[in-house]
């Protein structure tokens, strides 16, 4: 015979207003309890349901603790990450056939002393290197100069046509074993007034390879600075300045190259460095921007367009050793103006410094650093075979034999470009190994650490006030809920807990009791104590979520941070086994080091007394037959 308490419960009952108040806060209550029991956030639990106050306030100033911590430490991490850090790498790679360099020539002589008297006054002159005639006590007269005389020459003539030329300054020219000429150079105006690059790649000419390295498969000239054609007001110093670069870069020959005077022959064992730096937001903010009449953004193309900029503010006009801008009613400064004001604004500009410009650094850098030495040149015997060859030949010369070795020593030098080794160094500027998922990782791992939770944790914090929103709207059951084909026992029980009154429902599926040994009933079991008590954050919301929706709103957050794990652990995974290296660089101090070998080698391979004892000068000259082809004179 069936009880009261056996009989089926219904559904859903009428309630009073009072009753519903009554029941919404029941079912805030219990989801709260439910979410301190179940959260995922240490010490939660402890906080509000401590045995004793005190044991409470413990626990909350630990759980408050850890949150400042993890605060601090969170913030820290974030500054970290937005300053964007970058790590070097450095290696060195090899090419098999690189491309030799550009190397441009000045002389220190900027215009002939033939040219000079011929179409400029000495007045005139005077003036325009007024600054450097000041340092010796000289003094230029303005109003000594006719400006008229000049209103039909252009600066442009005066630098291409009164500036040393190629063609007079060359001796000898081999390149790679190879005779070349003034033909595979390329004139240019700079700072210096005319220079001349080989190997350019302009006009038409074809960027050259080498195949080994050392002085024999590079460039060697022998060239004539033509101290004759000097003016004392022009120049104090005799000789060439060299700048190896990229044909892609500007030749700023007088900031950065490097000098050869007469007398000598300079070595020059270059090695390629290549640099590879970050784009914006990484701290080292590169750029690639377009700079009119450059193929490639680098830090000479935007100084010298910049200088360009200034002049033309400063003058109205542009000076023709600078590079065009991208205003074509700008023109070429005249004789006048180049010599009243852009010489006078070009001195401003470089002590300035760089207040006038902002030249970010190229995301691509390739140059040469040179290894340089030198000997002395020509050798003492070089001079009398070389007239003696050339008088054979019908030359002339305005020196006997013995004044003509004078005249080379204080003329002729010999410069000799080529690669040291055909490898390279490169240099890489990468992200630190601190990007979004180091990020999040770190943050991760100290909220793991301070407070025991995870982005679930958030997730779950969210869940719950969601909830009480609508409960507290009336959009959620809070009703007693259907029971619909169970029977129960023991729907009362009542109990004190902490003087508060709870209510517990034991629920019984009202299968006979041999049925829950069975297997399925083993496993069902099984999987549910899994669930509830899962350290997988969000395992419990999942399959024993109040509704559907709810529950596969969890799943979703779920399988989110899943794939998210698995995307970042194959990336790491990947990147160990890319086994990746760091360069440490440091010096270190050794109390007793080996001393190196040090090998000499005379730049004469044979003796000339050992040469004339067994007649051997034919046999010696027919050795050197190359050599002594390339040293012809022209």
């Amino acid at each position: 015979m069936e009880t009261e308490m056996d009989k089926e419960i219904p559904e859903e009952r009428v309630v009073s207003n009072q009753e519903t108040t009554k029941l919404k806060s029941a079912a805030i209550k219990r989801k709260w309890n439910h979410f301190i029991d179940n959260s995922t956030l240490h010490g939660m639990q402890y906080v509000f349901n401590g045995q004793t106050k005190v044991r409470s306030i413990i626990w909350a100033f630990f759980l408050l603790g850890g949150m400042v911590y993890f605060s601090f430490q969170s913030s820290q991490l974030l500054r970290k990450y937005f300053r964007y850090p970058v790590t070097t790498k450095q290696t060195v790679e090899y090419e098999n056939s690189p491309k030799f360099p550009a190397v441009t020539i000045c002389n220190f002589n900027m215009l002939t002393k033939s040219y000079s008297e011929q179409v400029i006054q000495e007045e005139l002159l005077k003036y325009f290197f007024r600054a450097k005639i000041k340092e010796f006590g000289l003094k230029a007269n303005r109003s000594a100069i006719n400006w008229s005389d000049f209103e039909n020459v252009s600066m442009e003539n005066i630098y291409y046509i009164g500036g040393h030329q190629m063609k007079d300054m060359i001796e000898k020219c081999v390149w790679s074993g190879h005779r070349c000429d003034y033909g595979n150079f390329t004139r240019i105006l700079t700072s210096m007034g005319l220079c001349h690059t080989f190997n350019s790649g302009k006009e038409g000419q074809k960027i050259l390879k080498v195949k080994n390295s050392g002085a024999t498969f590079g460039l060697s000239l022998i060239l004539n600075v033509e101290q004759d054609e000097y003016s004392g007001l022009t120049t104090d110093r005799a000789g060439i300045k060299v700048l190896v670069h990229d044909q892609d870069t500007p030749p700023m020959v007088e900031e950065l190259g490097f000098s050869a005077g007469p007398g000598t022959a300079t070595f020059a064992a270059i090695r390629k460095l290549k640099v590879v730096n970050r784009e914006a937001p990484y701290e080292t903010n590169c750029s690639k921007a377009a700079i009119p009449g450059f193929s490639k953004y680098t830090i000479s193309a935007c100084m010298l367009t910049c200088q360009a900029k200034y002049v033309i503010e400063k003058c109205g006009c542009r000076d023709i050793k600078l590079p065009a801008t991208d205003d074509t009613k700008v023109h070429v400064c005249s004789v006048a103006k180049t010599t009243t004001c852009v010489v006078d604004e070009t001195e401003n500009f470089h002590l300035a410094g760089n207040e006038n410009c902002k030249c970010q650094v190229p995301c691509e850098v390739i140059s040469y650093q040179p290894t340089l030495s030198y000997a002395y040149f020509p050798s003492r015997n070089f001079a009398p075979e070389f007239y003696k060859a050339a008088t054979k030949k019908g030359e002339t010369f305005d020196h006997n034999v013995d004044n003509f070795s004078t005249y080379l020593r204080e003329n002729s030098l010999e410069l000799n470009v080529y690669f040291q080794d055909l490898s390279y160094q490169f240099i890489e500027q990468q992200p630190a190994l601190y990007d979004k998922a180091s990020a999040f990782g770190e943050i991760g791992g100290q909220l793991g650490l301070c407070i025991g939770a995870s982005l679930l944790t958030l997730v779950e914090f969210g869940d719950v006030i969601i909830t009480i929103i609508k409960i507290k709207l009336g959009r959620a059951v809070y009703t007693k809920p259907s029971y619909k084909n169970f029977k129960f026992a023991n729907i009362y029980a009542a109990n004190k807990v902490n003087e508060q009154e709870t209510f517990h429902i034991k629920e019984e599926t009202g299968v006979a009791p041999n049925e829950e040994k069975s297997k399925s009933a083993a496993i069902k079991k099984k999987w549910r104590h899994f669930i509830d008590n899962s350290t997988l954050h969000g395992m419990q919301y999942v399959f024993n979520g109040q509704t559907k929706v709810r529950s596969i709103i969890w799943a979703v957050f779920l399988m989110l941070g899943t794939a998210y794990f698995s995307l970042q652990s194959s990336l790491l995974l990947k990147r160990y086994y890319s086994y990746p290296v760091n360069t440490k660089v440091m010096m270190k101090y050794e109390k007793a080091p080996e001393f190196p070998a040090v090998t000499i080698c005379n730049f004469n391979m044979l003796r000339k007394s050992f040469v004339k004892t067994y007649k051997a000068e034919e046999v010696l000259k027919y050795t050197y037959r190359t050599r002594c082809k390339n040293l012809e004179p022209r």
